[in-house]
């Protein structure tokens, strides 16, 4: 009479202590989501503020042809990538380009179509466009790093260049111009959002296995079944 008695209230703990532990993990979940979302909106907005602006420093560092300065005492010669200007006024194409030069220019234009697949993976377009999952964080993270390398790699055949030039025309007194120094920050800018983007894709990952173990370890607990106590 007292064992039978005793099973009711057995069986209603039990279903308290579900609710309970339901409840508990509605609530982490809730907060869990909620974290992400604040984490995810102010990452959102840092990534692309830094990507738009990689982008458009890009652009304007590949078509400004304030690459190499040289100071005469009447007039300036300012030198880019494709054109070369005698002053502010007269400009004209390079006609003969060197293999360096055009080194620079391919690893430039390599480096912006890099930025711009990164960008159209960090906004799930692959995955909508083939229907089926692709690991674009990994993709735009490595996208943005050969960006990185490739305008490293410009500078540094540019600084060289520069150099060589100096050393066997003495009287030329050439500097880099505001366009390599731009050249210089969106290179850092590219490693910068290469890092962010393997970084989240590290950071949704651990969030998974962590929902997940919340997921298997409450409801484990919470099956007890009354007659293996009282056989």
């Amino acid at each position: 009479m007292g064992r039978s008695s005793c099973v009711p209230d057995l069986q209603q703990n039990v279903v308290l202590s579900h609710r309970d532990n339901s409840r508990t993990l509605a609530r982490r979940t809730a907060s869990f989501i909620l974290a992400k979302i604040a984490t995810m909106n102010f990452y959102r907005y840092m990534y692309y503020a830094l990507a738009y602006t990689s982008i458009v420093m890009l652009i304007i560092a590949i078509v400004s042809p304030f690459w190499i300065v040289q100071h005469f005492e009447e007039d300036d010669f300012h030198m880019g990538l494709w054109s070369i200007c005698f002053g502010t006024v007269i400009c004209s194409y390079i006609s003969v380009v060197t293999a360096n030069l055009a080194a620079v220019q391919g690893l430039m234009l390599i480096a912006l179509a890099c930025c711009f697949l990164a960008l159209i993976c960090s906004q799930d377009l692959l995955t909508r466009c083939l229907k089926k999952k692709v690991p674009e964080n990994l993709i735009s993270s490595a996208a943005f790093y050969h960006a990185g390398v490739c305008i490293l790699f410009s500078l540094i055949i540019m600084y060289l260049r520069l150099r060589a030039i100096m050393m066997e025309v003495e009287v030329l007194h050439l500097s880099p111009d505001w366009a390599f120094f731009m050249s210089m920050f969106t290179c850092s800018f590219c490693l910068v959002l290469g890092t962010l983007r393997l970084l989240w894709q590290k950071h949704l990952v651990n969030g998974k296995k962590k929902l997940s173990t919340q997921r298997t370890v409450v409801p484990a607990t919470a099956s007890v079944d009354v007659k293996q106590l009282y056989p």
